[in-house]
């Protein structure tokens, strides 16, 4: 009985928490993946282009970096409810399921990589991409004699 009971409520506790999930997961795949195209993309623009593809890499870093921090604050929620019911005989697996959830491309981290000098895992990882972005900007714009555009 206490088990169905928990696991009644490690089903709502999880639906709660994803609610917009599957959204949210999609704004940040499509954001990333507009980002990667525009960098990708400046290896064939003509030089008069340089700048406003520059320009728009970085808004497009902006717009993925926004969507994931919103993505890590529902990871977060989710981590969280995973963490309190840790011990229940069933695994993370047999909820989505159970809660209809397909989580198979999401990022979730455990609750401690989220604390806020971490922040979220998929706020991590992109940062290292932007990183690299820029770092790849600054040494092309050096050799071609340009100022520094990122």
């Amino acid at each position: 009985m206490i088990f169905l009971w928990r696991q009644a409520a490690f089903t709502a506790a999880l639906k709660h928490a994803t609610s917009g999930a599957e959204a949210q997961w999609d704004a940040y795949a499509q954001a990333l993946a507009a980002m990667e195209e525009i960098f990708t993309s400046m290896d064939s623009k003509p030089d008069t282009y340089w700048r406003a593809t520059v320009s728009q890499l970085v808004t497009a870093q902006k717009t993925a970096l926004d969507a994931a921090i919103t993505w890590d604050h529902t990871g977060r929620a989710i981590a969280t409810v995973n963490d309190q019911f840790r011990y229940g005989a069933f695994s993370r697996a047999e909820m989505y399921e159970a809660a209809g959830i397909d989580a198979s491309r999401w990022v979730i981290g455990d609750t401690y990589d989220y604390e806020a000098f971490r922040g979220g895992p998929v706020t991590r990882e992109l940062q290292k991409r932007i990183d690299a972005q820029r770092e790849h900007l600054r040494t092309a714009a050096s050799l071609f004699g340009d100022r520094d555009p990122a």
